[in-house]
């Protein structure tokens, strides 16, 4: 017990959770590509997506999905990529589509919505898909769900994982091609913690050398592949700005799918990426505090009432619907601290704690 409690510390007190940062001194100017976020989730939060936030998870592509239009006999292509939302249900968090303008009109004209949602039940260990928070007595009903009680995130549901889907012949199984497709901001933070000697350059040993987490190393022939899909001027490493053009090909590679399945590692990149942000947020001066404060999210049950509703969802049988209780317990500050270090350290003790709740009964078990 001695030594998990020795490695809880130690957690808590890695040099990179009070060292590594995005950009210097505040500068907004040397982290454009936060302060671009930051105006993206403002700028939703007076559309239809209202609770967007970029620091709480991965966004994630779903391909050959298709909701049922209302008049029930046909479906409608609905394929798209779901960004994380400011909101949790059942202790994880939800998501919601990234809509164009055409995607809405289309949505309301014939699936009587505005966008679709991604939310976890976890009495049903179900991903669920849904045009509207009114999900039945049960919280079942939906257009498809995928059971993946393991996937934290849900681009860690497993490749070839059936969904099951509502259309005009009744339920269906499919198989829907999903990927992680991570921001420029996440392989930003997730470079800084690879990043051993904080020289802001990726080299291959670095990227082939990392473990966090308990993550697999690899080789360093895979690191210098991993390199190569973003190194511009082919000199074997990667700057800051090369990571940022070349996220889209990174992601794509094998080591970042295993980084990506590793959430010790997504944890720790969101809790740096909310710090980041929240340091870029104070140096542009916002006149008012916004809902995606650092660790800020509602619970599922605390989300607007929708005036949308479908015609045909899935339904599973009665059961109790389970929500999200949010309860912080015991910080070492106190939520109105005037200490500069208040919010910064509350935060890295709730990061400790969920991976000693997550983490340990496995430990201890093994």
């Amino acid at each position: 017990m001695q030594t998990l409690t020795l490695w809880a510390l130690g957690v808590l007190c890695m040099p990179w959770r009070g060292q590594t940062s995005i950009g210097k001194d505040g500068d907004p100017s040397t982290c454009p590509l936060l302060a671009q976020n930051l105006r993206m989730m403002g700028e939703a939060a007076g559309g239809e997506q209202t609770g967007l936030n970029f620091t709480v998870g991965v966004p994630l592509r779903l391909t050959g999905i298709a909701g049922l239009a209302r008049s029930r006999q046909r479906t409608v292509d609905i394929s798209g990529t779901w960004n994380p939302a400011n909101w949790q249900r059942d202790g994880r968090q939800g998501y919601e589509r990234n809509n164009s303008a055409e995607d809405v009109a289309l949505f309301r004209r014939e699936l009587q919505c505005s966008t679709v949602y991604l939310s976890f039940n976890k009495k049903r260990g179900w991903w669920m898909l849904h045009p509207t928070f009114d999900l039945g007595n049960d919280g079942t009903a939906g257009w498809a769900i995928v059971d993946a009680p393991q996937a934290d995130f849900p681009h860690q549901i497993r490749e070839g994982t059936p969904w099951k889907v509502i259309t005009e012949r009744g339920v269906q199984e499919k198989f829907v091609k999903h990927y992680a497709e991570p921001t420029p901001d996440f392989f930003l933070s997730l470079s800084a913690i690879i990043d051993k000697d904080g020289d802001e350059v990726l080299e291959a040993s670095e990227a082939a050398g990392f473990s966090f987490g308990g993550v697999r190393t690899a080789s360093l022939a895979v690191g210098q592949d991993w390199i190569a899909q973003a190194d511009g001027n082919n000199d074997g490493v990667l700057t800051m700005r090369e990571v940022a053009d070349g996220h889209r090909d990174l992601s794509r590679h094998e080591l970042t799918k295993r980084w990506l399945e590793n959430t010790a590692v997504i944890e720790a990149t969101l809790r740096l990426l909310q710090r980041e942000t929240a340091r870029v947020r104070d140096s542009l001066s916002a006149s008012t505090q916004s809902d995606h404060e650092e660790g800020g999210c509602t619970t599922f049950d605390e989300r607007p009432a929708e005036s949308d509703s479908s015609p045909a969802m899935i339904s599973a049988d009665e059961a109790n619907s389970s929500g999200t209780e949010e309860h912080s317990g015991w910080l070492p500050f106190r939520l109105d601290s005037k200490c500069p270090i208040a919010t910064s350290g509350n935060s890295a003790f709730e990061w400790g704690k969920a991976v000693l709740q997550q983490y340990m009964p496995k430990m201890l078990t093994s």
